[in-house]
């Protein structure tokens, strides 16, 4: 059987940032568990812990629906990512 690593590599990771719900999420203390029943039970962290990571993680940042907040929203998500 073949593995992906042989089929292809990882250069680069998208991630994509809803502007419209950024925000509230990332400031949420709701845990990654809470929000979704595919979470491992040993996974303790928060929405934005999570949310944090991918950012960490990622080589590009896209800002989506920014149509969708006021100029200062966006500015807010924009000093966070």
């Amino acid at each position: 059987m073949t593995t992906l690593s042989e089929l292809a590599r990882l250069d680069t990771c998208v991630t994509v940032v809803d502007a419209s719900n950024f925000l509230a999420n990332y400031e949420s203390v709701e845990s990654v568990r809470d929000r979704t029943a595919d979470a491992a039970d040993e996974d303790e962290r928060t929405i934005a812990d999570l949310m944090t990571d991918q950012l960490e993680f990622a080589d590009v940042v896209i800002v989506n629906k920014s149509d969708l907040v006021t100029p200062k929203q966006f500015s807010a998500v924009k000093a966070v990512v």
